[in-house]
């Protein structure tokens, strides 16, 4: 930081202040007065002291976002609320690499963050290839083991038809669909396709089961990987319990690509009975 003034923007509880960026550059920038203890602690122990800044895409790209103090040997994140929606979970997450993880994050080029902080690419949906009969070819189903799923929800989601869908979902496309009524909160039977991998992705879809508009991705199970006696290029049959935790579901919070967010953390699991 080059410059900070305390003559506040007291509608927006900002300090106008001059950065450095990381090639050099002078931004001017706004920072929200709950950072302030921090960077000046930050600042006062010779610690380094990076700002995120929003985008024209995302926010005000004047405005800070998130501030970072490095120390010889911490990360932390000051503001109101983060140490319990950062500080913890980072540091949580990354174990004993947390300091040289995020002490590093932000001179790391954006195509190299995901490995630096030990992410893997999720699968997504592969497009609107429905494993039915009519729909699919069947040297594809017959490459597919079958599985047989016992379906409940905590809660419903809807009435009837009118009630979201929930479907499964492989890399070779969209298997059978089950209504989030009453119904389902008793318990469905239906079946499911799995491949040598044994990964079923489990997702909301419309009423309608459009497959082209997810709402929104809820979790995965994995079976086991014992291969079936009679034709070793398949999974073993099973019979597998599936409960999806439907209760205080913010359905527009719900993520569009298979990855594990807060919102669908821990909502899926499922026992395998045979």
């Amino acid at each position: 930081m080059d410059s900070a003034t305390r003559e506040a923007d007291e509608n927006l509880h900002t300090f106008p202040a001059t950065v450095t960026t990381a090639d050099g550059a002078s931004e001017h920038v706004r920072i929200h007065n709950t950072f302030w203890a921090g960077v000046d602690w930050g600042l006062a122990h010779d610690s380094t002291v990076w700002f995120g800044l929003g985008s024209k895409e995302y926010g005000d790209p004047t405005l800070v976002m998130a501030a970072m103090v490095v120390t010889p040997d911490d990360v932390f994140f000051p503001g109101d609320c983060q140490d319990v929606s950062m500080t913890e979970p980072l540091h949580a997450s990354l174990g004993a690499r947390a300091h040289d993880v995020l002490a590093s994050l932000p001179t790391t080029d954006s195509s190299k963050v995901d490995a630096l902080l030990g992410l893997e690419p999720a699968p997504t949906p592969s497009g609107p290839t429905i494993l039915n009969p009519q729909d699919a070819s069947q040297e594809l189903l017959d490459s597919l083991s079958s599985v047989a799923l016992r379906a409940r929800i905590t809660d419903p989601l809807g009435k009837g038809e009118t009630s979201p869908s929930l479907c499964t979902h492989i890399a070779e496309g969209w298997g059978d669909c089950v209504m989030t009524d009453d119904s389902t909160v008793e318990g469905v039977d239906f079946s499911a396709y799995a491949n040598t991998r044994g990964e079923v992705e489990v997702w909301l879809l419309d009423g309608n089961a459009d497959v082209t508009q997810p709402i929104g991705y809820l979790g995965s199970i994995t079976l086991p990987p014992t291969r079936s006696d009679t034709s070793p290029d398949k999974l073993a049959s099973h019979t597998v319990e599936l409960v999806v935790d439907t209760s205080n579901l913010d359905l527009s919070s719900l993520p569009d690509t298979a990855v594990t967010t807060e919102a669908n953390k821990g909502r899926v699991t499922f026992s395998v009975v045979k």
